[in-house]
């Protein structure tokens, strides 16, 4: 989540801020501007800030011209976070026990397919956006379940990742509930979890940075790359693979070799990080 806060020219603390449904809704422009305004408490005055982002939305800064500072903070919001579900059911029925292993016998089987299928329709654009498609589907389950696994074994993760949540933080439970608190707050965390996007990076890469002390990426080329990728799978998914200008996307073998290369060293990347700040000491 986004918040806008700042200070007016008169002085005046603005400390409600601006949550990131407000800034999202306005239209960036061509340069990704858009204008948010404040209305001053204290002296009435209208403040027009003026909000850049890059193209994936990612990064995002504020300035005024009209006097007065203003800042964005950036911070988690995972919808419904205290809305509480079959948590053990999820974690015993969906969640991978071991989603190293299960990320990767998933892609050895992708490779079988695509073996398969050289004799068949082994190249052709529906096969390709098919198989681009299910890498994604792949690593997005690695993200989630990896993730997922830690926080409902290791309180540590837990706790690092509820420094993240300003909700969480914040958050009382009640008296009755006070022996039970690491439970109830982890049954929280993790339905909040479940309901992620795992291919929305901007979300994500947070909370590995928070738990595991990495980014999602080897590193920024293969971040930029994968960015990229995001835009096109969901045209595959939701326009037959054409861009919202009508542009097929030419998806060949080797670009899908290079998305999983991408993923792999992703998940290596994650893997050193988990091993070493988990994996070599007791959970409790």
């Amino acid at each position: 989540m986004l918040t806008l806060r700042g200070t007016c020219r008169c002085g005046k603390r603005l400390s409600e801020g601006i949550s990131s449904r407000s800034i999202m809704l306005n239209h960036f422009d061509a340069n990704n501007q858009a204008i948010v305004h404040f209305k001053c408490p204290a002296c009435y005055v209208d403040i027009p800030v003026h909000i850049t982002t890059d193209d994936q939305k990612w990064n995002y800064e504020a300035s005024c011209h009209e006097g007065g500072s203003f800042e964005l903070i950036k911070d988690i919001d995972l919808e419904d976070l205290f809305t509480e579900g079959d948590v053990s059911g999820y974690i015993n029925d969906v969640v991978a026990k071991q989603p190293e292993r299960v990320f990767l016998a998933a892609l050895e089987d992708l490779d079988v397919v695509r073996d398969l299928a050289k004799t068949s329709r082994f190249g052709s654009e529906t096969f390709n956006r098919m198989v681009f498609s299910q890498h994604f589907a792949i690593f997005e389950t690695y993200l989630s379940d990896r993730l997922i696994r830690i926080v409902e074994e290791d309180r540590r993760a837990l706790k690092a990742i509820i420094s993240t949540f300003r909700e969480l933080k914040d958050a009382s439970i009640p008296f009755l509930d006070v022996f039970d608190a690491v439970e109830v707050v982890r049954n929280r965390v993790i339905t909040g979890l479940s309901k992620l996007l795992y291919h929305n990076f901007g979300k994500v890469n947070p909370l590995y940075k928070e738990v595991f002390g990495c980014n999602i990426f080897a590193d920024e080329k293969d971040r930029e790359f994968m960015m990229q990728q995001v835009e096109i799978r969901h045209d595959c998914v939701h326009r037959n693979g054409k861009s919202a200008a009508g542009v097929a996307h030419v998806i060949s073998d080797n670009h899908i070799d290079s998305l999983r290369h991408a993923i792999l060293r992703a998940h290596h990347n994650i893997e050193v990080a988990y091993e070493e700040k988990y994996y070599v000491t007791e959970a409790y």
